[in-house]
């Protein structure tokens, strides 16, 4: 692959559409889109003004009309990728826009690789790496929430942060290194206690920073809430409440739900996977056992669960034990149908009838509570990814190597201070990309879609 290349890919997704883009960027963009594009005014792309839009024709080869379209002019180094770039706006049809791409590849142009177009952005200064993370991460966005958080970071907002962090590691390192030069000369008495105490500033906004991944995995991953209990306990009818219409299939029968079920759903701005199960019992019913064990395998898999018991039926010693069983801080434990008589009484659970409309409120009300707790939430806007965090406790090893050199004796390990604060910058160059390898940048990019 060479950076110098013209590259090019359909950038808008598979299937008919009002419009379909192809983008053309590198060095041949304006020449390759003059071969094939006539404007109405009949002046030529190479010529024109950067950001502006002109209407013609694609004509091929032979001299037919492919279609008709819309080009946009991006001049070098105003464009998203830093380089001449074209945009060809075609009506979205699958044949054509193949069609298009194929002449576009004919005259000099190679297909672009995933994330190519991005990748030239950061290689040419337009952006650094947790912006080109931030576009993959709005562009996959499941809610208002992550796709705000992702805009945020896309503007800057995680790279000042880093950015701040690391002007103070080197203003750190910069202050050790001229105690180091005057050694032999008597320093003032607080030098090093204003260093150090500089440095526990840095400590801090990295683990603040580090507490925030949980609440950035939930919202770039989403979470997992199974909801379990025997059969007829209310379970269907708590998903299909949840999801506002009749997802799953509900009747008096034990044993209607044989098989899992699963949607999205969001819940304060958190993507959720809410999945209904089959009825945790015993049965001789091969499909219904097939059924549970796949429960049980749901159940390891979930992040928080929802057991459902029908308070108007005693309650086993079984029952008991299976809900025991599971993790009291993620679990919640309904005593569903009160309204027909309660039998069952449950620590810490719920009283709800999922015929009173109050109900379906509290449920998620307590649900979200114990998210928030679980994760511990702040609802920040600078929100690190499962890179980050890793970066960042790599961060952390270096700093507890420092804080011990510190206690023993400054002055005598400052040297050795200085190189563990130079590694500590080398390892959180790797997050803006100030310092990055061929390695991390396919492992990043390889993520995106062709055409961005």
């Amino acid at each position: 692959m060479n950076d110098t290349d013209t590259i090019a890919a359909i950038a808008t997704p598979p299937g008919d559409g009002g419009i379909g883009i192809i983008r053309i960027s590198g060095p041949k963009s304006f020449a390759i889109t003059d071969q094939i594009f006539k404007s109405s005014d009949r002046n030529n792309c190479i010529n024109r003004k950067h950001g502006t839009f002109n209407f013609g024709k694609i004509i091929n080869r032979s001299g037919g009309v492919v279609d008709h379209a819309i080009v946009l002019i991006m001049r070098n180094p105003n464009s998203f990728t830093g380089d001449d770039t074209a945009e060809i706006q075609l009506h979205g049809g699958v044949i054509v826009l193949r069609q298009v791409l194929s002449m576009i590849l004919k005259l000099g142009a190679r297909l672009a690789e995933n994330g190519e177009f991005s990748k030239r952005a950061f290689i040419n200064g337009k952006i650094d790496l947790t912006q080109a993370e931030a576009i993959c991460d709005l562009i996959s966005a499941r809610s208002e929430r992550s796709a705000k958080v992702a805009i945020n970071q896309l503007e800057g907002a995680l790279s000042d942060e880093i950015e701040y962090i690391y002007n103070l590691f080197l203003e750190i390192t910069a202050n050790l290194e001229t105690t180091i030069d005057f050694i032999e000369d008597e320093l003032p008495e607080n030098v090093f206690k204003g260093i150090f105490d500089k440095f526990c500033e840095c400590e801090l906004k990295l683990n603040d920073l580090i507490h925030n991944w949980n609440e950035g995995k939930a919202l770039r991953d989403g979470l997992v809430v199974s909801i379990l209990g025997k059969p007829n306990a209310g379970k269907s009818t708590l998903f299909n409440k949840f999801l506002g219409y009749d997802r799953a299939i509900t009747s008096n029968l034990k044993g209607t739900t044989r098989d899992t079920l699963e949607e999205n759903y969001i819940l304060n701005g958190y993507p959720i996977k809410i999945i209904d199960t089959a009825g945790l019992r015993e049965t001789e019913c091969l499909i219904e056992t097939e059924g549970v064990k796949r429960t049980e395998k749901v159940i390891k898999n979930s992040d928080f669960l929802i057991y459902v018991i029908d308070a108007s039926v005693k309650i086993d010693h079984e029952e008991i034990d299976r809900i025991n069983s599971f993790p009291q801080n993620k679990t919640l434990v309904l005593l569903n149908k009160i309204d027909q008589g309660k039998v069952v009484d449950f620590k810490n659970s719920i009283e709800i009838s999922l015929f009173d409309n109050n109900s379906l409120k509290i449920v998620k009300d307590k649900l979200n509570s114990l998210i928030e707790k679980n994760l511990n939430l702040n609802f920040s806007d600078i929100l690190i990814s499962e890179r980050h965090k890793n970066i960042l406790e790599e961060v952390n090893k270096e700093i507890i190597i420092i804080k011990k050199l510190f206690y023993e004796n400054p002055e005598t390990n400052a040297v050795i201070i200085c190189n563990h604060l130079g590694l500590i910058l080398n390892i959180l160059g790797e997050i803006t990309g100030k310092v990055y390898h061929d390695e991390l940048l396919e492992n990043i990019f390889s993520r995106f879609c062709i055409g961005k």
